[in-house]
Formats: structure tokens, sequence, C-alpha cells
């Protein structure tokens, strides 16, 4: 636990240290293998709002008032800037100085927007910083839903007119349903009834719930399906053994959250699965968890989310089935973390794996898809988990 709450400091105080951009408002859109922000680059909403989320729960967590006024920044850009007052919802991206450059919705954004504001509001019990997160989640129900076949559709002009276009990055495919989306659903509403539970929360949290494990998790097999149609018909696509060991504890914390026993028999077999799957077939010998099938082994391949996720997801097993085999897995993905990602003096997680963290490394520190958010929620969840186990 002490080793989670020692990366936990560091990782903050790198974000602290590095993200903040003085001139133009904000955070930077994106900071260089050197620690350096790159000129000009973009801000997206997705690195934005994991950033107020982590500020909010590192804050909370350790009450540095660094944290709290890092929070407050990023909950006023994300207001002066990032929502859309004309038609609800956030816009996706910025120019460096904080005009608008891609005013497209996402629902996958707009989760993270909902978890971030409920975030900010359990850290500041600023209602304003609710009500919008309950705006969002209206919006979404409103606007994305889809009412003939069921579940979220993925992208929208400002309009909220579908988009032509649903991917999210170049990597994924143009499919209007994603797994991703609804995961994030899940962890959106479960955020939302955590911090200000009513019946429209709860009913919310519910449908994700249901959503997720009718339509999402292939029948009668611990597997993700990533892509569908319209129609819920998957589209082929590799696996994820990443978003699969994430969604086994993600899928247990808001089972827990929503507290109804039939619910939490449903989740916790299939939370099992899906863990046991990624043990069996995505732990690799030397040490981290792979993401896709079919690699080689080798350091490289490690990508930092899978093994935080892996991490918590591991400690999550061993917890709900007593099983100390989820423990060691555990160790192993944290020793390996430990050498190929974290470099020494406290910088931020290198996105790939190396023969050492020191290594230098030929991708960036942070940018719109990576922030603080699975690295920072990792320690915090390892070490709530760990203060569990310990005391028996």
């Amino acid at each position: 636990m002490e080793d989670a709450l020692r990366e936990l400091d560091a990782i903050t105080r790198w974000w602290l240290d590095h993200s903040i951009d003085r001139e133009n408002g904000g955070f930077y859109g994106e900071i260089d293998a050197l620690g350096q922000p790159v000129a000009g680059a973009r801000k997206h909403l997705v690195l934005h709002t994991r950033l107020l989320w982590f500020f909010s729960e590192a804050g909370r967590a350790g009450g540095d008032r660094n944290c709290r006024l890092a929070a407050d920044r990023a909950y006023r850009y994300f207001n002066d800037h990032f929502d859309d007052p004309g038609f609800g919802g956030a816009y996706w991206s910025l120019e460096a100085d904080g005009s608008v450059a891609d005013d497209g919705k996402r629902s996958y954004g707009l989760c993270f927007s909902i978890y971030a504001l409920c975030a900010y509001y359990r850290l500041t019990s600023d209602t304003s910083a609710i009500t919008r997160a309950r705006d969002y989640l209206a919006a979404l129900w409103e606007h994305a839903r889809d009412q003939e076949h069921g579940g979220f559709i993925e992208s929208f002009n400002r309009n909220w007119t579908p988009a032509d276009d649903m991917r999210l990055g170049e990597d994924d495919l143009d499919a209007p349903k994603t797994m991703n989306m609804h995961l994030h659903l899940v962890e959106a509403c479960t955020a939302l009834h955590q911090a200000a539970p009513n019946a429209r929360s709860r009913k919310a949290l519910r449908e994700s719930i249901d959503l997720f494990i009718d339509r999402i998790l292939v029948a009668d097999t611990p597997r993700l399906g990533l892509y569908f149609d319209r129609q819920w018909n998957e589209l082929p696509a590799p696996e994820s053994f990443g978003h699969e060991i994430e969604a086994s504890w993600l899928l247990w914390e808001a089972a827990e959250t929503l507290g109804d026993p039939v619910v939490k028999t449903a989740v916790r077999p299939r939370a099992l699965g899906l863990a046991e799957k990624v043990l069996s077939r995505a732990l690799t010998p030397a040490g981290f968890v792979q993401d896709r099938p079919g690699g080689s082994g080798d350091p490289s391949e490690s990508t930092w989310w899978v093994q935080a996720e892996a991490l918590v997801g591991f400690l999550n097993a061993d917890l709900l089935s007593g099983d100390h085999r989820w423990g060691e897995a555990a160790d192993t993905v944290w020793a390996f973390t430990q050498r190929a990602h974290i470099a020494p003096g406290g910088v931020e997680w290198r996105s790939q794996g190396a023969a050492s963290a020191d290594t230098p490394d030929p991708d960036y520190r942070a940018g719109a898809w990576k922030g603080p958010y699975h690295t920072g929620r990792a320690m915090m969840e390892a070490a709530r988990r760990l203060s569990i186990l310990e005391a028996g």
C-alpha cells in the first residue's frame, strides 16, 4: 500500500508541475517525452475532464491545497470553454488559445464530463457541478439514446444530429455503438449515484449495468464485444484484454454502488470470469498484461494504461474470491510496471514498456488520451483494496 501512495504523490507532483498552461489558461494539450509542452497542441475534452477528475480526487484523498486550486482551475476552464451553452453538452476539442476546434459531441466525452463533475462536487460541494452533471446525463438520454434498438450512439454534430464519422480516434472502427462508451457510461452513472443519489441516478445506473451485461458481454463467454452496428450486430475486431480487466472491476464497483443483491449476484461471476480470462491468456512471462492477442511478449508491447487496470482488476478479484493467486498476479504486474514504465525521479509513466523506465521514450508523456486518470486512479484504487486485504 505504501508503494501505491508514494507513486500517487509522485504522479500528483508531476502533473501539478508540468500540466498547467499559464499563458493560455487551463492545461496544456500535449507534453512531449522530455516533459516540455508542445506549442499549439489542441486541448481535448477527454484529457481536460480526466485532469478535473484527478485533481478533485487527489484533493479529497490527501487534502493538498494545490490539488484543490488545480481542480478549481480545471472546473472554471471547463465551464468557460468546453461547455456548449447553445446546444448543451461539451465540445470535443479546443485550439491552444481556448477557441473551439471541434464542436462535435461525443457520448464518450460526456461520460467523462459527468464523471469529473461528480468528483469536483464531492471535493467542493459546489451545486453547480452536480447540476451540470445531471444536465449532461439528461442530454445523453435525450439525444444519444437509440430509442428503437437501445443503447447509445457515439458521435454527433454540435446540434446533436448524427455525425458522418463515428470514430473517436484513428484506430477505431466507424461504428455507431462501442463497448468503450458504454463501459464509461457505467462509470459515469456510478459516480453520479455515489455523489448525489436519487431515483433518477439509481434508474440510470441500473439501466447502464443491464445494458452492458446484455449487449456488450458476449453471451456464455467472458468476452467483450468492442464495436456494434445500430441493431447490436457485433463488428469484427480483436479482443482487448485491457478493457476486459478494467470492466471486471468497474462493473463490480457499479453493482456495489447500486446495492441491489440480485445485480451483485449477476455481476460477481462475470467480473471474476473476465479477470480469469485475462490472467490465463494475457499475462505474459515478462510480467505484463498484453492488450491484444498474438503479441511476442516483448516489454515494448506493454501499454501503460493496461498495466494500471490490471493491477486494480487483479486486486479486486482477490477481494471477490479470497484466492491469493490474484494478489501474486498483481505483484507481478506492479514489479514489471516499476521496471518498465515508472521512470526514476517522479516522471510521468512511459506510454510503452522498455527494458528500464529511464530508457528514452519515443512517445509523449501526456496528450489527448494520456493523462493521470488510469495511473492516478490505479494508485488510489490499489491502496484502498490493499488496506482491506491487509486488514484481513
